[in-house]
Order: C-alpha cells, then sequence, then structure tokens
C-alpha cells in the first residue's frame, strides 16, 4: 500500500482515502502539510550523522530530520513498523528504499515497542541482496515522498549510485 512521487502528487492521492479513516487522513495530511512547509534551510549547517526529533503534535505525528550516508546494499535491512506510518521525504542527495511483503522475511529480533520497529533480512545463509531484487524499488531524489505503511517491510538509506550524504526527513504519523 505504499504511495510514492512528488509531495504534491501523493497528498492528492492521500486524500482520496480519506472516507475510510477520517482522522488517520487527516493525521497525514498535517504531516504531509509539515513537510510542504518545512524550512530546509534546517539542513544548511548539518553534518553527516545529524539526527533530531521534532514533536509536531505530541506522540500522533513527529519529525526525524537526519544527515547520512547510505549504506551499501550488502548492509541493507527490511524494517517494519506497527503503531506509525512513515512519510520519508528526501531535501537533498539520492537513495533507494525497497519494499517488500514482510511474509516469508527473516526476523532478525524481536519487535522493539519503545522504538516501533522490527528489522528483517534473508532466511539463514540467504543474501540481502537477492532478496532486494526481489522488491521494488523507489528512487528518492529531492521532492519525492514515500508514504510506508505497517504491510510494507521498507529498507531505506540505501546507496543508489549517487555520492554524498543524504538530508531526508521521516514523519511519523500514529495509526491509532
Amino acid at each position: 500500500m505504499a504511495h510514492f512521487g512528488a509531495l504534491g502528487d501523493v497528498m492528492d492521492e492521500i486524500h482520496r482515502y480519506a472516507h475510510k479513516d477520517r482522522g488517520l487522513a487527516e493525521r497525514i495530511s498535517a504531516g504531509m502539510a509539515y513537510l510542504r512547509g518545512l524550512d530546509q534551510g534546517i539542513f544548511d549547517l548539518c553534518v553527516e550523522g545529524f539526527r533530531e526529533t521534532e514533536r509536531i503534535r505530541g506522540k500522533d505525528i513527529y519529525a526525524v530530520h537526519q544527515v547520512y550516508r547510505p549504506k551499501p546494499p550488502a548492509r541493507a535491512k527490511f524494517e517494519t513498523h506497527r503503531c506509525y506510518v512513515d512519510l520519508q521525504c528526501v531535501w537533498s542527495g539520492s537513495e533507494d528504499i525497497y519494499i517488500i511483503s514482510p511474509s516469508g522475511l527473516n526476523p532478525l529480533g524481536p519487535y522493539s515497542r519503545k522504538d516501533d520497529i522490527r528489522f528483517y533480512g534473508p532466511s539463514p545463509g540467504g543474501d540481502i541482496r537477492a532478496l532486494l531484487r526481489k522488491a521494488s524499488r523507489l528512487r528518492m531524489e529531492p521532492g519525492r515522498l514515500a508514504v510506508l505503511f505497517p504491510v510494507d517491510a521498507h529498507a531505506p538509506a540505501v546507496f543508489c549510485g549517487a555520492g554524498g550524504p543524504v538530508a531526508k526527513t521521516v514523519v511519523k504519523v500514529l495509526l491509532r
């Protein structure tokens, strides 16, 4: 159920789902409005390794701003969340995000309730690169947004061939 594309296009697509869960649609819209109004200048003086969390609406909606170098595909890990939808928006640099169904993935540990995350990899003896080839790939470039739901196991921050660090904001939206 992932949605991907230009920020405005994805916002239009999400609005079509408003009749199913008005509260969730409103929270996602608020998260997208936050991204649309964000002063990207917050990243101007940031160096690689920068990470800052900003509360937008308490635990219902918050943003994680970060600057990092994407990891090589051999170090990729899939992750899922139970409580939050991810709105991932890249401001500078490029990376790949791989998406696959979590069924059939090998859990790499227990679910962390504190961080709302569970990591996955290939079956024992398997190769993560073979798993990435089976997944859908999103090329995240400046101004691109990916909306990732709990059904979307995703491996973010994967090197795509472009050099340099990535500046990205992930807005976390509570499902309820």
